[in-house]
């Protein structure tokens, strides 16, 4: 559950990889 969640958030949290290109 909290993995699910931080694969969809946790990419912008990350600084993600397409994170910033999401939003």
């Amino acid at each position: 559950a909290i993995a699910r969640r931080m694969a969809e958030a946790g990419e912008i949290v990350l600084g993600g990889k397409g994170g910033e290109e999401m939003i």
